[in-house]
């Protein structure tokens, strides 16, 4: 699909998987849309007072998209797309609602040094993820030779958060699928650290 116009409600189903490839979703009561006329303005459409919002729903706070289900929208390149609008989700004076499992924590703190070779991490606070869940552990260690104000994020740091996945969990000790290549150590007791963040998601928006 190139592009979808939801003037009324859009709703993803909550008791089989899903999957929307499009380039855009403009979400407006407006009769029609150009979203590459001034994608970032002039497309409000008409409101109503007590009139129902045009809805973008793939979940809700009370009624998420359950575990085991995946809701999943792939944004689309198309060649004549303005690059400033689109691939996207443009909401003019509508509503959007993205609402998957919860997950108690989306991120901890590392409470002790995880060092190259090991296989668990013990984080600060206990999560209520799952094996086969994907992490990243990210980096807490200046790279070897690196100084203040030199190189970049790109180019000296960015290797040392690595992903992972959870084998297992007891308590607040997360089990990994592999064992870590890099150091990442706690400072002054908890005060610097890396964190553990979950990526895995039943409601996904990415790129194609």
């Amino acid at each position: 699909i190139r592009t979808m116009h939801i003037r009324g409600k859009l709703e993803f189903s909550r008791s089989t998987d899903t999957q929307l490839d499009v380039g855009v979703i403009i979400i407006s009561t407006a009769a029609t849309v150009d979203f590459n006329a001034n994608c970032s303005m002039h497309q409000h459409g008409p409101h109503w007072d007590g009139a129902p919002l045009p809805t973008l729903e793939v979940g809700s706070m009370d009624n998420p998209i359950p575990d085991g289900i995946t809701a999943r929208i792939r944004l689309k390149h198309f060649s004549d797309f303005d690059p400033d609008c689109a691939p996207g989700i443009i909401c003019y004076n509508g509503r959007m609602d993205f609402h998957g499992k919860p997950v108690n924590k989306t991120w901890v703190k590392i409470a002790q040094s995880a060092m190259d070779g090991d296989n668990t991490v013990t984080v600060a606070e206990a999560v209520n993820w799952q094996p086969g869940d994907r992490i990243i552990v990210t980096r807490s260690k200046r790279p070897s030779g690196n100084i203040i104000n030199t190189g970049s994020y790109a180019d000296n740091g960015q290797i040392q958060t690595e992903e992972k996945v959870v084998s297992g969990i007891s308590g607040n000790v997360i089990t990994l699928n592999s064992a870590l290549q890099h150091d990442h150590p706690v400072w002054k007791g908890g005060r610097y650290a890396g964190e553990v963040a979950l990526i895995s998601r039943n409601v996904i928006v990415e790129s194609k």
